[in-house]
């Protein structure tokens, strides 16, 4: 366990990894990968987590001005909402719309 991390951020890590390791195909075959070189499931687990910041801070490592992280940032929330059903979609033309009608309407709002 590490201990010289921001505990929530820890923890929220851990739980991210476990359920994309049970839901995703992709982090499932990356976890066996991991598991059966050896390591522990905390080592595994560890692993997705590092893989899924990465893919998640690489967009906002240029970053020189607060307002455009902040764009970029909720728009990584919005698509979050959208790709898990908690945006309402009523006025977008319900649930049968596509990811990019969707995102199209969000943006036009």
């Amino acid at each position: 366990m590490r201990y010289g991390c921001n505990v929530r951020l820890r923890d929220a890590l851990y739980h991210w990894s476990r359920v994309s390791m049970q839901n995703d195909p992709r982090s499932r075959e990356q976890y066996h990968r991991q598991r059966e070189k050896g390591h522990s499931q905390g080592r595994a687990l560890r692993d997705l987590a590092d893989r899924g910041r990465g893919k998640r801070i690489r967009p906002m490592l240029g970053f020189k001005r607060f307002d455009n992280a902040t764009v970029t940032i909720s728009g990584i929330e919005l698509a979050e909402k959208i790709k898990k059903g908690q945006f309402v979609t009523g006025k977008f033309g319900g649930r049968k719309s596509t990811m990019s009608e969707l995102w199209s309407g969000a943006l036009a709002a």
